[in-house]
């Protein structure tokens, strides 16, 4: 549980030089997402982190972070169980796989 921790505590600080994405099932327990993002991501979400963020907080079990969607900010509740993908970007394209899980 440590090392998910410490590596979703690690996207704030990447993120602000660089976007990262993380990949989700919507579907998992203790997802907590607005109701007409899950309607339009029924299945899967993948979010970006990049400056226009808010609040991210990480736990043992996962993070809470709070993203610009549509105008205006919505919070989303992320468990490590329910991430399926992530990694980084840089100037040439993807750096490289961040590990959640």
């Amino acid at each position: 549980m440590m090392r998910q921790a410490e590596s979703m505590a690690t996207l704030k600080l990447a993120s602000e030089e660089r976007p990262i994405h993380v990949q989700f099932t919507t579907r998992t327990a203790g997802i907590r997402m607005p109701v007409d993002l899950l309607e339009k991501c029924a299945d899967e979400l993948t979010i970006v982190l990049q400056r226009k963020f808010l609040k991210l907080t990480v736990t043992g079990e996962g993070c809470e972070v709070v993203l610009w969607f549509n105008r205006q900010y919505k919070l989303l509740a992320v468990p490590f169980d329910a991430v399926t993908n992530s990694w980084d970007m840089g100037p040439g394209g993807v750096l490289g796989l961040v590990a959640l899980r």
